[in-house]
């Protein structure tokens, strides 16, 4: 997602929550090469799907997963935290 890329993963832990189907990429079963190797070949066979993908994925990438945010929303449950547990605020 990072690289502007579609991305094509396994319905495995939380890639289906991350990955838009059809949009951002493709999530297929796990353990099923016919499936995986349809997603390939839809990518690979249309530049115009390839770049839409591509960009949409970098897109939810910068909103959703630069560190910058993610330590942000590790500070704000730790603040939480501390705020339910001993009162305490920053």
């Amino acid at each position: 997602m990072r690289s502007g890329l579609p991305v094509i993963g396994s319905s495995v832990n939380g890639i289906p929550e991350e990955v838009e189907q059809g949009v951002t990429g493709f999530v297929v079963p796990p353990r099923h090469p016919e499936a995986l190797a349809n997603a390939l070949d839809r990518v690979l066979s249309s530049p115009e799907l390839r770049t839409s993908m591509g960009i949409a994925a970098k897109a939810k990438f910068e909103r959703e997963f630069t560190i910058d945010r993610m330590t942000d929303e590790t500070q704000a449950v730790y603040e939480q935290v501390m705020v339910r547990s001993h009162g305490i605020k920053r």
